[in-house]
């Protein structure tokens, strides 16, 4: 069995039939790791992601329809950065809870060092650890994998 790893949304955009063909084989994992950081554009534009929410909605919608239904979104979200406002935050939760991904990695955000986002004024720590909170609550409060039952 092979297992696909990870890809950005404008890399796999121009590829999304091929994706579909090559998840959909029998000795392929129907398994992808899209991460999005955030459901935000506002937040988007500020971390110089190459992509919009829109273009992670059309590929997360077409591997959805065209994959198996046993297909397994993985993505990762960023709690917490610099500029993310209340607004910002629900547009992710409201992400989260339209996909119900099975795979979710939640981080809070570290200033790396050198980077632009690290000279900025941080989202005060209480804020991120509650929207992390609420983020993995929203997380758990759903199954994914009760089609494995059994098996």
């Amino acid at each position: 069995m092979l297992r696909v790893g990870m890809t950005n949304p404008p890399y796999i955009l121009e590829h999304l039939d091929a994706m579909v063909d090559i998840l959909n084989h029998p000795r392929v994992y129907a398994f992808l790791h899209v991460p999005v950081q955030s459901g935000s554009n506002n937040v988007l534009d500020k971390m110089n992601r190459e992509y919009m929410i829109e273009e992670f909605h059309e590929v997360c919608d077409f591997l959805v329809e065209h994959v198996t239904p046993e297909m397994t979104l993985a993505t990762d979200i960023i709690c917490g950065f610099p500029t993310e406002t209340e607004e910002d935050f629900d547009e992710t939760m409201k992400l989260v809870e339209r996909y119900k991904f099975p795979v979710l990695n939640i981080s809070q955000f570290y200033p790396r060092p050198g980077t632009v986002a690290a000279k900025w004024k941080k989202v005060p720590t209480a804020d991120v650890k509650k929207r992390s909170s609420q983020l993995t609550k929203l997380f758990d409060s759903y199954t994914t994998n009760l089609h494995y039952l059994g098996d």
